[in-house]
C-alpha cells in the first residue's frame, strides 16, 4: 500500500467566510486519496469548525490573534512564538509531514518548523508585498529584508496571480516563485428568471427595479464609500428609473460598518445592506450588474470569477489580481480606484447597451472556466506537493542556527515587550489610586479653608 503525503496547511484565520479560507477548503476538497491534509487553525474557530463537519483533521493553532490589530496582541502573539513552533515541529515529525503550506503571509510559524525540520515549505501568498504590510507594522524589518528572509524559508512562494511578483523585492530569484491561482467551482447561468423573481422578493422590490450589487465582507479595503457614492450619482443622473444598491456580506468591521450607515443619507431607500447569503451565486444570478469597488489591491477577487460564470457583467476597479480575467472592453468594463464619475458612466453604459453586458460576461465566463476552474488549480498544486515530496529532506537555504537564533529572538521580544506593558498597566494603576488617596486630602483641606473664619484665630 501506497503511504500517503501527508501535507500540514497553516492556517491562522479563524473566519468560515473569508476569501483565503475558502481558496483553502476548496483545494483540500480537491485533493486526490494519496494526500491527506491536516489543518493547523484556531480550534475554536468558525473555519474549523466547516472543516471538522468535513471530516479535515484538524490541530489547535492559535497565533492568540490571526491578525495584528495593537501592539498588545503583537507582544502577545511574538511571546508564544517559540512554543507554537516547537508544537508544529512535533506535528511534523510524529505524522510524518512531507509538505509544509503556509496560508498567510503574515505567519513564519511553520517556515520556522519546516526549516528545524528539514521539510519542504510553500509560502502561498494572496497579498500586495509592501512597506503597509501589517506584519511591518510591528517587525523591525524592511520589505526587502522580510522578502529574503520568506525566500530563505521557502522552497517555493506561490502567489495566486502575475501582477503580485512585481511587487516583491528584486532580489528574490525569479524561480522561487510558482504561480498558482485560486480556483473556483464551475456554475452555469441557471435559472435566472426565478433567481431575479427571488432576489426581487427578498429586496421587496418592483418589477420593473434594476439590482446594482456588491459582495464581500464589510471591510475597508472593500471600499464600500466609494459604492455608496456611484449609488449616489447614477440615482442624481438618473432618478426615475428604478435603480436600487444592495450588498451581501459579513460585517467584519463594526465601526466602518457605522460610518458606511451615516454616509447613506437619504439613500437609505436605494441602498440596502442585506447581509449574508446562503447561497450567493443564486443572489448573483437574480441581479443586472455587479459593481465591484475595492482599492487598489485584490488577490483574484471570486465574486468577480463567480458573476462571470453566471453571466452577470461586471464593473469594476483596477485592483491588479483580478485584471488577469477583468480585461476592459473585453469581460469586464473598469475605473479607477475611487473614481465615481468613472465608475458611474461605466455602469450607464452597461444599463443603455444590455447585450453589451451579456457579450462582456459571457467572454468574461469562458475564460474563468479556460484557467481558474478547481480541478485545473488543484491539479496545479499537487503536481507542486509530488515535486517537493520526492525531492525528499530540503536542501536548508537558512542555517539552522540562524532560524533558531530568530526564533528565540522574536520570542524574548515578545516576552519583553509584555513585561514593558504589564509595569506600564502597573503605573497606570499607582497613578490612578493616587489621585483615588488624594482626594479626601483635598476635601479636607477645602474644608480647613471654609471653616477657618469661624474658628476665632487669627491668620
Amino acid at each position: 500500500m501506497t503511504r500517503k503525503t501527508v501535507i500540514l496547511f497553516l492556517n491562522p484565520d479563524p473566519r468560515r467566510e473569508a476569501g483565503c479560507n475558502l481558496s483553502l477548503l476548496s483545494l483540500i476538497a480537491g485533493l486526490d486519496p494519496r494526500f491527506h491534509p491536516i489543518v493547523a487553525t484556531p480550534g475554536n474557530s468558525a473555519f474549523a469548525e466547516l472543516l471538522r463537519e468535513r471530516q479535515v483533521e484538524t490541530v489547535d493553532y492559535r497565533m492568540n490573534n490571526w491578525w495584528y490589530p495593537g501592539q498588545e496582541h503583537f507582544f502577545r502573539s511574538a511571546a508564544g512564538f517559540q512554543a507554537r513552533i516547537r508544537q508544529l515541529a512535533e506535528i511534523i515529525r510524529t505524522r510524518q509531514v512531507r509538505v509544509v503550506h503556509t496560508n498567510a503571509e503574515y505567519a513564519f510559524e511553520g517556515a520556522l518548523a519546516a526549516a528545524q525540520t528539514k521539510t519542504p515549505h510553500i509560502w502561498n501568498i494572496r497579498q500586495i508585498f509592501g512597506a503597509d504590510m501589517d506584519i511591518l507594522r510591528f517587525f523591525p524589518l524592511t520589505p526587502d529584508a522580510l522578502g529574503e528572509i520568506m525566500a530563505g524559508l521557502s522552497d517555493r512562494i506561490v502567489p495566486n496571480s502575475q501582477p503580485l511578483i512585481g511587487t516583491f523585492p528584486d532580489s528574490i530569484p525569479a524561480d522561487r516563485f510558482h504561480i498558482i491561482p485560486s480556483g473556483v467551482r464551475l456554475a452555469g447561468p441557471g435559472d435566472k428568471p426565478a433567481a431575479r423573481a427571488a432576489l426581487r422578493k427578498r429586496l421587496a422590490l418592483p418589477e420593473t427595479s434594476r439590482r446594482i450589487v456588491t459582495m464581500g465582507r464589510i471591510s475597508p479595503e472593500k471600499d464600500l464609500k466609494t459604492f455608496i457614492d456611484t449609488a449616489r450619482e447614477l440615482l442624481r443622473r438618473r432618478p426615475r428609473q428604478n435603480l436600487h444598491f444592495a450588498h451581501f456580506g459579513s460585517m467584519d468591521n463594526a465601526a466602518y460598518f457605522e460610518e458606511l450607515k451615516a454616509a447613506l443619507g437619504s439613500l437609505s431607500a436605494a441602498v440596502t445592506f442585506a447581509g449574508t447569503v446562503a447561497a450567493p451565486l443564486d443572489s448573483l444570478r437574480g441581479a443586472d450588474i455587479l459593481l465591484f469597488t475595492p482599492t487598489s489591491f485584490e488577490g483574484l477577487a471570486r465574486v468577480c470569477m463567480e458573476s462571470l460564470l453566471v453571466e452577470l457583467p461586471v464593473v469594476s476597479t483596477r485592483c491588479l489580481g483580478p485584471e488577469e480575467y477583468l480585461i476592459d472592453g473585453e469581460t469586464a468594463l473598469l475605473a479607477d480606484p475611487g473614481d465615481v464619475g468613472g465608475l458611474a458612466d461605466q455602469v450607464e453604459k452597461l444599463l443603455d447597451q444590455p447585450e453589451l453586458g451579456v457579450g462582456l460576461a459571457q467572454a468574461g465566463g469562458r475564460l474563468v472556466r479556460e484557467r481558474y476552474g478547481e480541478e485545473r488549480v488543484c491539479a496545479q498544486w499537487m503536481a507542486l506537493y509530488d515535486t517537493l515530496a520526492e525531492a525528499g529532506p530540503r536542501n536548508r537555504r537558512m542555517p539552522s542556527a540562524t532560524a533558531e537564533a530568530t526564533i528565540n529572538l522574536i520570542s524574548l521580544c515578545g516576552q519583553l515587550g509584555e513585561q514593558l506593558q504589564q509595569q506600564e498597566r502597573r503605573l497606570q494603576e499607582v497613578e490612578r489610586l493616587t489621585r483615588i488617596v488624594g482626594l479626601p486630602i483635598q476635601a479636607g483641606k477645602r474644608l480647613a479653608r471654609a471653616l477657618y473664619p469661624f474658628s476665632g484665630r487669627r491668620k
